[in-house]
């Protein structure tokens, strides 16, 4: 699991390392196909970016069930928020420094809807 959280951050801090997995797994090469354009490359440059942070956050909340099933407390509301604020930041930091400002407001939008819920929505059943 950390391995994954460190290939998500690769797949940040090393965009083009990204890009050149993603042309070898679907193309069977470094390079692109040679009518490939600028902008081509940049938006694999950003999905993978996406994936990364993607697997940061799933990695997060991985681990602590992995955490609570070994008996190691942990608040599951914790979890979520750690798991899901790791995503977020990430997600939205790497977007803004691309200039990817659309998906800086759906991450907002998302966490405004993911997030009223945690924090307003129902509390556990009582066990009295």
């Amino acid at each position: 699991m950390v391995l994954m959280i460190l290939l998500g951050a690769v797949m940040i801090l090393a965009p083009m390392l990204g890009e050149k997995v993603f042309y070898l797994v679907y193309y069977q090469s470094f390079s692109p196909p040679a009518d490939f354009s600028d902008e081509a490359r940049r938006y694999i440059r950003f999905g993978n970016g996406v994936l990364g942070a993607v697997m940061i956050g799933w990695m997060t909340l991985t681990l602590w069930l992995v955490n609570a099933r070994q008996g190691l407390p942990f608040p599951l509301r914790s979890a979520l928020l750690l798991s899901f604020g790791s995503w977020f930041v990430v997600d939205t930091t790497f977007s803004a420094v691309h200039g990817v400002w659309g998906n800086v407001v759906l991450n907002v939008l998302v966490a405004i809807g993911t997030l009223a819920p945690l924090q307003f929505g129902a509390r556990a059943p009582s066990t009295e």
